[in-house]
C-alpha cells in the first residue's frame, strides 16, 4: 500500500521550514567565514549541517509529491568575502535565538504532522535541535556570553491569591515569577533583534530599507524601556545585554530580500512571544501592555511584508487552484 499523500498541514510545514532554513543557512555560511571564537565556530559548523538536512530532505518530500521546491535564498543573497560586520558575542546570541525558535516551530510541526514518515523526520529534526540548543547553552556560560535570568530571593510559604486584587493593575504588587520571566526574555530577544537590525542599517545602500530597518529599532529601543522599567519598580536589574555587537564596517553582506524577510521572521517570533506572555501575565497591566505592543509588532511586520510585495521579493506558498480562473 502506498504512501498518503501529504496533507496540506504537512505541505505549508515543509514550505516554511524550507523558506526560513534556507536564510538561516546562507547567515551562518557568513558567521562561518567571519567567526574568530572556536567554540562559536563549531556551533555555526552544527547550525549549517542541521539547515543543510532540513533542506535536502524538504527537497526529497517535494519530489516524491511533484511539489516545486520553493526559491527561498541562494548564494547570491550573502557576500562571505565582506567584512567581519558582527562580533562574536552577537554571532552566539543570533544562534541562540534561532535555537529557541527552532525549538518551537520543530515542535509545532511534529504535533501538526500525521504520517508516519514527516512525523519521523520532525522527531528527528526536534531532536537535533535540542542537542543543538543545550550545546548553545553549555558553550555561552563556558564563554561567559550567555544572558542568564536574574536569581531573586522567594517567599518561603506556599500562599493562595485572597483577592481578586492580584490581577488588577492598581496598587501594582510585586511582579510574580512567571511575569519576572516574561520580561527578561522580551528584553533579551528586542536586545538581540536591535543589534543586527544596527549591522542591516550601516551595509544596505536601499534607503527604503533603511527606513524600515531604523523603524524596527525604534520600536525595539521603545520595548527595551518599557519591559526594563517594569522591571525596576520591583527592585529587579534589566539583563546587561549591550545594545550593538557590529563592528564599522560599511560593505554591503546580505540582500535586501534577505534582510527584510529576517525582520519579519522575528516579527513573527516576537508577537508569538509577546502572545504567550500576555495570556501567562496574572496582572492585567502587563497583560495589556504585551497586546498593544504586540499589535505595533504585527503592523511592523505588515510594512515589512508590502515592502517585499513591492520588490517582488515574496514568495508565494503552495496554494490550491483558482477554479474561477481555470473555467474562464
Amino acid at each position: 500500500m502506498g504512501k498518503n499523500s501529504l496533507n496540506t498541514n504537512e505541505i505549508s510545514i515543509f514550505w516554511m521550514q524550507y523558506m526560513d532554513h534556507s536564510l538561516y543557512y546562507q547567515i551562518f555560511r557568513y558567521f562561518e567565514a567571519t567567526v574568530q571564537n572556536q567554540s562559536i565556530g563549531q556551533l555555526i559548523n552544527d547550525c549549517l549541517n542541521l539547515s543543510n538536512f532540513i533542506i535536502t530532505e524538504t527537497k526529497n518530500f517535494f519530489n516524491e509529491e511533484g511539489i516545486p521546491i520553493p526559491v527561498g535564498f541562494t548564494d547570491d543573497d550573502v557576500n562571505i568575502n565582506a567584512k567581519k560586520l558582527y562580533l562574536d558575542e552577537q554571532i552566539f546570541h543570533f544562534v541562540a535565538h534561532t535555537c529557541k525558535a527552532g525549538l518551537i516551530s520543530q515542535g509545532v510541526a511534529l504535533v501538526e504532522s500525521v504520517r508516519k514518515d514527516v512525523r519521523d523526520f520532525f522527531t528527528e529534526t526536534l531532536q537535533k535541535t535540542t542537542s543543538l540548543f543545550n550545546k548553545v547553552i553549555e558553550i555561552g556560560i563556558q564563554e561567559g556570553v550567555y544572558a542568564t535570568a536574574p536569581t531573586i530571593e522567594v517567599q518561603q510559604n506556599v500562599e493562595f491569591v485572597e483577592s481578586k486584587r492580584y490581577f488588577l493593575q492598581m496598587k501594582k504588587r510585586p511582579l510574580n515569577t512567571i511575569e519576572l520571566s516574561n520580561l527578561v526574555e522580551n528584553i533579551k530577544t528586542n536586545a538581540i533583534g536591535r543589534s543586527i537590525l544596527s549591522g542591516f542599517l550601516q551595509t544596505t545602500q536601499n534607503e527604503e530599507v533603511k527606513g524600515y530597518i531604523r523603524q524596527g529599532i525604534k520600536i525595539a529601543d521603545k520595548h527595551i524601556k518599557i519591559f526594563s522599567e517594569e522591571l525596576e519598580e520591583s527592585n529587579i536589574k534589566p539583563p546587561n545585554i549591550v545594545n550593538s555587537y557590529t563592528t564599522n564596517s560599511t560593505e554591503p553582506v546580505f540582500s535586501d530580500k534577505l534582510i527584510v524577510s529576517l525582520i519579519t521572521i522575528f516579527s513573527s517570533i516576537g508577537q508569538s512571544n509577546y502572545a504567550t506572555s500576555a495570556a501567562s501575565s496574572m496582572r492585567y497591566d502587563l497583560a495589556l501592555n504585551f497586546q498593544r505592543l504586540l499589535i505595533e509588532v504585527a503592523l511592523y511586520e505588515n510594512d515589512g511584508a508590502n515592502l517585499l510585495i513591492k520588490n517582488n521579493w515574496l514568495e508565494e506558498p503552495p496554494q490550491i487552484p483558482d477554479r474561477n480562473k481555470l473555467t474562464k
